[in-house]
């Protein structure tokens, strides 16, 4: 990727113990040496004190430390005290590096919510420091860039590193792997807008070439698109998609995946309607509605709304973004009393296609157990293209049904893959 070193934090307590007494907290790191050699290597430091200011001069508003004072007249002068206080420092650092060049960050989590107080404090102590103990130390604003062009300046031969650092932990009881795992539905929920994302991009892109398209139109659908493009990056935060933030933190990122896909999919939707009208020719004064969540009950699907009617008939378009063809496709039910059909675009009408009825006991919320079910059209989907369902209520008609085993069921990959609109 083009860097010369990379800095982190995080690793191993008992690593880093054994670094610190080794001298090896700065390594050259060859990953997968075995395939890729000698020429895949990056210089690597790991952090002293995690990405936080020495201890004793943190100059935020946040922070309770004393401010470094010059001014000798003062009768709150303590530059010289707080001199030693960071001179202790370096020199505790400098046993654990093997050149005299020392890294120190300032700043942490959540700091520099005033630059001004921290700027000016660490003039003042660069100025002091320089100026009194400037035969011994010198100090100056930096960068990482900065530093490693310091440290090709010396005669060094660093250790060599080739294997990973996971899993590794804070202490004997604190191991840093829960969050592959972590708020499994906010992972879920994360893919699921990615999808979407990915899903409506496609027909944007058609869109946005097409010359009729006016100036409103075209900006309503890019504020839509980085709309949620914005809240999937948020959604990468590492306190995000690990699941590792405060629940009411967690709530926000998912409030913001909810409301993005909500304004994305009115686009979309208007992009389906564009689709299906151009491949069967129909079209309706109903706006198309998604169903967002196709590992769940009905309830959670617009067929909700119809599910005490005794007539209707319902179209379910089949988004299909992928590069992989489906031979599948699953809507959720109340029931099975529907005929089914598929629009053939080749002969250009409707045809009766064969269907199943898979189901299995959900319990919802408030704890009422309700059957879960789901209609297994077998009608393709190809690529990157749609295909459209029909469902039409009929009292005597009922479709073959099955019940799943929860205990070996495996969600079908179509899910993944496919969006659903109903109107």
């Amino acid at each position: 990727m083009g860097f010369d070193a990379w800095f982190f934090a995080r690793l191993d307590y008992q690593d880093k113990n054994k670094r610190m007494n080794d001298k090896e907290l700065e390594w050259v790191w060859r990953p997968n040496s075995d395939s890729l050699g000698d020429d895949v290597q990056i210089l690597t430091h790991a952090l002293y004190r995690h990405y936080s200011s020495p201890e004793f001069m943190n100059f935020d508003i946040l922070d309770n430390d004393s401010p470094w004072i010059n001014n000798a007249n003062s009768e709150d002068f303590n530059a010289e005290s707080e001199a030693q206080k960071l001179i202790a420092q370096i020199e505790e650092r400098s046993q654990h590096y093997l050149t005299d060049d020392i890294f120190m960050l300032f700043g942490d989590d959540f700091r520099y919510m005033n630059a001004f107080q921290n700027y000016e404090n660490m003039d003042a102590m660069i100025s002091y420091m320089n100026k009194h103990h400037g035969d011994k130390y010198k100090l100056q604003y930096s960068t990482p860039s900065n530093y490693v062009d310091a440290l090709a300046k010396h005669n060094v031969t660093w250790p060599t590193k080739y294997d990973d650092m996971f899993p590794y932990s804070d202490n004997p009881d604190a191991y840093w792997t829960g969050y592959f795992s972590s708020r499994a539905n906010d992972k879920g929920y994360i893919r699921r807008a990615s999808t979407n994302f990915h899903a409506s991009n496609q027909l944007y892109a058609e869109k946005v070439l097409d010359q009729q398209l006016d100036d409103k139109s075209l900006n309503e659908l890019l504020a839509a698109k980085y709309q949620l493009l914005d809240d999937l990056g948020i959604n990468q935060h590492h306190d995000a998609v690990t699941g590792t933030g405060k629940q009411a933190v967690a709530n926000d990122y998912a409030h913001r995946l909810f409301t993005g896909m909500k304004q994305n999919n009115v686009q979309y939707s208007k992009l389906i309607e564009d689709k299906i009208n151009k491949i069967t020719g129909h079209s309706s004064d109903k706006n198309w509605e998604l169903c967002f969540t196709t590992n769940s009950t009905y309830m959670d699907c617009p067929i909700a709304n119809y599910a005490e009617e005794k007539e209707y008939t319902m179209a379910v378009a089949i988004h299909n973004p992928s590069n992989v063809d489906l031979s599948i496709a699953e809507i959720q039910v109340p029931h099975g009393n529907y005929t089914v059909e598929a629009f053939n675009t080749t002969m250009q009408k409707w045809v009766s296609v064969d269907a199943s009825l898979v189901y299995y006991i959900d319990k919802m919320e408030n704890g009422v157990m309700v059957p879960a079910k789901k209609i297994l059209v077998n009608w393709p989907t190809s690529s990157r293209d749609f295909s459209l369902i029909q469902l039409t209520y009929t009292q005597n008609a009922t479709i073959p049904a099955k019940k799943m085993d929860m205990n070996n069921h495996a969600k079908l990959e179509s899910e993944e893959i496919t969006a659903e609109f109903l109107k």
